[in-house]
């Protein structure tokens, strides 16, 4: 007989230790070691030099999410591709089902990359979006205490095989496949004494690169003979990547895209389909209003 499955999960709090915002991952947390420096002392005359340790450093998280998560941390990884983008804190908690075995707190945070798996028609599972989140600060792991009260409905916000990629203009129902992408943004640590901020700059927009069905890939062909053969720069349209439920009727979510062009277009190794890269100025992830 099989062993048991072990009853423990992963969960993200966000806010204080009462807070009610919690998600659950779908694998334990990565990263978030602290650690320090070794600094040897400089001195010529010593046969075995002085050492001592530099100031804390903070690993950043690997944080896993499925396809349901608690509208603030929606809320956090939305904002964390715009002009404000949210810092902040709370635990990663070990769960022997309510109850909490461990917990790592961390301060102030921002999320600096979300990476999408690949999203293809053909495939039911969703994969996970992987956040990678700078800290100012994290404790490390300790006894937890307490419970926490999941949601009974949690808010399902993506899907796998079931999107729709829109752009005006073009034939899309041929899409059946998007690559992996990654919408990242550099994240200045600035140190002033003891304290420490986070500062967002600049977010760096990935290329989608489309797979769509060779019979159903005039339009682009076309947009590519205008924008590319041409060189009609004035050729780009705006756009969305829409998640649906399993009904294909309601959306769960969407990535709408601004100023998107085609960069390239190539068959595919069978024939069968091309291989459209398309470059995008600006992602918004939005979603519906809470049931």
């Amino acid at each position: 007989m099989p062993p048991a499955s072990s009853p423990v999960k992963t969960a993200l709090r966000l806010g204080a230790g009462n807070s009610d915002d919690v998600t659950l991952l779908t694998a334990p947390l990565v990263g978030g070691v602290v650690s320090a420096d070794v600094v040897v002392e400089p001195d010529p005359n010593a046969v075995f030099p002085k050492k001592h340790l530099g100031p804390k450093k903070f690993e950043d998280l690997g944080i896993r999410l499925g396809d349901v998560a608690s509208d603030g941390l929606l809320s956090w990884l939305a904002a964390s591709w715009g002009a404000s983008p949210q810092s902040r804190s709370g635990a990663v908690l070990t769960l022997d089902r309510s109850s909490i075995r461990t917990q790592t707190v961390f301060g102030a945070s921002m999320i600096a990359e979300t990476t999408f798996p690949a999203i293809d028609g053909s495939v039911a599972a969703v994969g996970d979006v992987v956040m990678r989140v700078v800290t100012s600060v994290i404790d490390a792991p300790s006894p937890g205490s307490g419970t926490v009260t999941l949601p009974h409905i949690p808010r399902k916000w993506r899907s796998g095989s079931n999107f729709r990629l829109d752009i005006p203009g073009m034939d899309t129902v041929g899409v059946a496949r998007i690559e992996s992408f990654t919408i990242s943004r550099r994240i200045d640590v600035v140190r002033t004494g003891a304290s420490v901020t986070l500062v967002g700059r600049q977010v760096q927009i990935p290329n989608l690169v489309v797979t769509v069905g060779a019979s159903r890939a005039e339009d682009w062909r076309a947009w590519h003979r205008q924008m590319v053969i041409t060189g009609d720069q004035t050729a780009e349209r705006n756009g969305a990547l829409v998640f649906m439920a399993p009904d294909f009727r309601s959306e769960l979510s969407r990535i709408e895209l601004r100023n998107v062009g085609i960069a390239r277009l190539a068959d595919a190794d069978d024939a069968a389909r091309v291989v459209a890269t398309l470059y995008c100025e600006q992602m918004q992830l939005k979603f519906p209003p809470s049931p």
